[in-house]
Parts: structure tokens; C-alpha cells; sequence
């Protein structure tokens, strides 16, 4: 059962889809392999839709629409993230920490 609200905002949840892609890449490759885990493991995307539903509604398309839905998605999503990842690390030493992805 695909939902009407997909097919009113398509175009922008395949915009939001592209700029979460671009906005997880770092210098640092953990990070960029641990945030593609995370924001790649799928998902509703129901923020972010709301977000850009409620803005069409309110007659607002402006370009930074896209970011806000893309931040609002990351923000919660790095939030899960992290309670998932975090009880999970190995602290080495002082300088650095190891995460583990996964049991």
C-alpha cells in the first residue's frame, strides 16, 4: 500500500534522499561508514515529510526547505544512532574511541 502523502512530495523526498547521502560524507572514514550505516538502514523518512508537507501547506518552497528536512532526519536519526552505537564503543585510551557496528 504505497501512501498518498509520497506521491504529493515526491519529488522533494527523492531531493532529501540525495542530500542525505551528500551531507554524511567526512575526512574521517569511520564516521562516514558509520553514518551511511545509519542513515542507509532505511526508515519512514515521517519527519522530514512532515516538515515539507506542512511547508507546501504554508505555501513555502524555498530551497533551504530540503536542508531542514534533512537536518530534522539526520538529528533524530544520529539521536538513535547514538543509543544503539554508543552503549556498544570501546574506549582505547584518551585520544581516541572505536566504535562497533552491530552484536
Amino acid at each position: 500500500m504505497e501512501l498518498l502523502y509520497k506521491k504529493v512530495i515526491f519529488d522533494e523526498l527523492e531531493k532529501l534522499e540525495i542530500t542525505l547521502s551528500e551531507s554524511i560524507n567526512s575526512d574521517i572514514e569511520l564516521a562516514t561508514e558509520v553514518s551511511g550505516h545509519i542513515v542507509n538502514s532505511g526508515g519512514k523518512r515521517i519527519r522530514p515529510a512532515i516538515c515539507i508537507l506542512v511547508a507546501k501547506t504554508l505555501g513555502y518552497s524555498e530551497s533551504d526547505l530540503i536542508r531542514l528536512a534533512s537536518s530534522i532526519e539526520l538529528l533524530h536519526t544520529m539521536t538513535i544512532g547514538s543509543s544503539i552505537v554508543l552503549p556498544s564503543f570501546h574506549l582505547k585510551n584518551t585520544n581516541f574511541v572505536v566504535f562497533t557496528i552491530g552484536n
